[in-house]
Formats: structure tokens, sequence, C-alpha cells
């Protein structure tokens, strides 16, 4: 014996799958058949999703870049009549450059701050080309 409410909702059910049939039938006809599945919407989003991430992590590693390239540069004032100009050559490091221009008894960590402080330097690190002041005081 069957129930009259499953035998309702069953037809109440199918009518309804009809209608929704019928619906998507004259959607699909109206509109490209990729457009309006939802696995096209889905794969919209993530590509989307995908690309904003990548513009972000292009935008933050520029930003660290430049703020890396710009920290720490002073500009020296220019060099005094009495200061000597040294262009830094290939395989040349500060510690070197200390060790040729400093005097005897002087100590070599105390000409290399003198050199990086005369010449704004945030660390040890030179460039091939790079001019440096060297102050008087350190010159023998």
């Amino acid at each position: 014996m069957m129930n009259t409410y499953s035998y309702t909702s069953m037809h109440s059910n199918q009518a309804r799958s009809a209608g929704l049939l019928a619906e998507s039938g004259a959607r699909r006809a109206s509109s490209p058949r990729f457009a309006s599945s939802p696995g096209f919407k889905n794969n919209f989003r993530t590509f989307f999703r995908i690309v904003a991430a990548f513009a972000v992590f292009v935008l933050l590693f520029a930003g660290f870049f430049v703020i890396q390239s710009t920290a720490g540069m002073e500009h020296p004032e220019p060099a005094g009549a009495d200061e000597q100009w040294i262009t830094v050559s290939a395989g040349d490091t500060l510690w070197d450059i200390a060790a040729r221009v400093k005097p005897a008894e002087a100590d070599i960590r105390e000409i290399v701050f003198q050199l990086r402080h005369r010449n704004g330097l945030s660390s040890s690190s030179l460039q091939v080309g790079q001019r440096l002041i060297i102050p008087t005081s350190v010159e023998h």
C-alpha cells in the first residue's frame, strides 16, 4: 500500500525536475554552453585568484627590492681638497683597501669604520667601479 504523502512528494519532485529541465534548456539555447556551467565560473574564479595573488607577489617583491636598493644610501659630502679617491677594482674588499691605506700603527678595524662612515656605506660590500673617499685621518 502506498502512502499518499510519498506519492505526492514523488510527483512533485518529478514536476520540479521537469520544470528545471525545461528552463535550463531554454537558457542553454540563448547563451553559450560553457558560460552557464558552474565549472566555468569556478575555473574563472580560481584563475582570477591566481592572477591576483601573482600580481600582489610581484608588487611586494618590487617594493622590497626598491627599499633594499635605497636603504642606507647616504650621500657623502664631496671629497675635500686634501682627500683622495679610490676606485674599487674587481676582487677589492673594504678590508683590503683599509689595509692598503692605513698607517703602520693604526688598527684596521678603525680604518674600516672610518671608510664606511666617510662614504656613507651601510655594509662592507662594494661594487666594481665604485669610488671611495679616503679620509685625511686615514692617509699615512
